[in-house]
């Protein structure tokens, strides 16, 4: 980690790996493999909030995606036992809302990641009519993210804004 990713705080000099976990080395792993496995930044991970445990958020969103795809799969085949056809150009568009979205705000951001935004599994079902780039931007994850934390909502807020995902993530403060 510390090789690829310097700004790690892992010391192997020290003991024991163990003796190492703190906020600091936690919120230094997590940014280090946002940025190297989705191309995300994360700026703020304020100490005294959660820091997500990477692997199984994405595990996670992959369940989602898998959830999608196969309702997607279900409004195709309905469509066709009444005669009509999925409209092959439709726009796929989808929308979450994320309760509780912490101060990383990591579930809105990893599903509007490139890694999950760019892939093509759910092009395998050709509902989009297309292949290539145009066919993947058809697919964008709009989403509400809520908190009541006032710190959560502002370090969130950043990290939306450090990876110009505005457009795509509304962070709300809920009281």
């Amino acid at each position: 980690v510390n090789k690829k990713f310097p700004s790690s705080s892992l010391n192997p000099t020290k003991l024991s790996f163990a003796s190492q976990i703190n906020h600091s080395f936690n919120a230094s792993l997590t940014r280090s493999l946002l940025h190297h496995h989705f191309g995300l930044h994360i700026p703020s991970l304020p100490p005294g909030r959660l820091c997500p445990p990477v692997p199984n958020r994405a595990n996670y969103i992959c369940w989602i995606r898998e959830l999608v795809k196969a309702q997607l799969q279900d409004r195709i085949e309905e469509a066709g036992k009444f005669g009509s056809t999925y409209h092959k150009n439709a726009t796929m568009n989808y929308q979450g809302i994320d309760i509780g979205t912490g101060a990383s705000a990591i579930y809105p951001l990893l599903l509007s990641s490139e890694l999950f935004s760019r892939s093509n599994e759910l092009c395998e079902l050709d509902v989009c009519g297309k292949q290539g780039p145009d066919a993947l931007e058809s697919r964008k994850w709009k989403f509400l993210a809520t908190d009541i934390d006032p710190v959560a909502v502002a370090s969130a807020s950043l990290n939306v804004k450090a990876n110009d995902l505005n457009d795509q993530i509304e962070v709300v403060q809920v009281a």
